[in-house]
């Protein structure tokens, strides 16, 4: 729990601006005001990835439709321009480099559509409060998923266009899918040898008793 005077102190600014940064805060989802007591970090941790996978796809998927309308030739030139500088980041063997394109160009795709609502939704999810870095698929096959991707927004060809972003982050959300099922499995398995050692205690404590 912090309160304005708390910022206000730890950094020293004035009340005002410690009022305005965290009402910016609560704007962003960041923190909820509780009254007369001050504010609270909201907590995402137990957000699931591959929840954030499905809400992530079904907000492209949309904003992919509304860029096939609503695109301009500004929204073109600067994806074609975040392509080939992944291109290049790829040649160089830049994995930090391909996934910040990798982010800007999604970030462009949603910005095409038009849609402030998709637009603010889709900056949400990004914050570092609810998710990790998403996993950059470092091969010149996913350049080649991005390039299809936007030929089809280019064409203004909605149906395309919103199949190939489901086709492209269904992927990446399975291999999450496995990846969280394997970590499920391995508490499945564990389960018996847990409850067969309690029993073992529950008697041995019967048997003192």
């Amino acid at each position: 729990m912090v309160s304005e005077r708390d910022i206000a102190q730890k950094f020293n600014i004035s009340r005002s601006n410690s009022r305005k940064l965290l009402l910016n805060m609560e704007g962003e989802g960041l923190v909820r005001s509780i009254p007369q007591k001050g504010y609270l970090l909201i907590n995402y941790s137990h957000t699931r990835s591959v929840t954030l996978f499905r809400v992530r796809s079904a907000i492209e998927a949309e904003a992919a439709r509304m860029a096939c309308e609503n695109a301009m030739r500004e929204d073109f030139l600067r994806m074609m321009l975040i392509l080939d500088e992944m291109e290049e980041a790829l040649d160089a063997q830049d994995p930090e480099r391909i996934s910040t394109l990798d982010i800007e160009f999604h970030h462009a795709l949603v910005a095409a559509s038009k849609d402030n609502m998709l637009i603010r939704l889709y900056s949400f999810i990004f914050i570092p409060t609810t998710c990790e870095k998403w996993p950059t698929d470092l091969s010149r096959e996913m350049i080649e998923i991005h390039r299809h991707i936007f030929a089809t927004i280019r064409a203004r060809n909605p149906v395309a266009a919103e199949n190939a972003i489901i086709t492209h982050l269904g992927h990446r959300q399975r291999e999450r899918e496995l990846e969280e099922s394997d970590l499920t499995g391995d508490l499945e398995r564990d389960a018996p040898l847990l409850a067969k050692k309690r029993g073992k205690n529950k008697t041995r404590r019967a048997q003192l008793s």
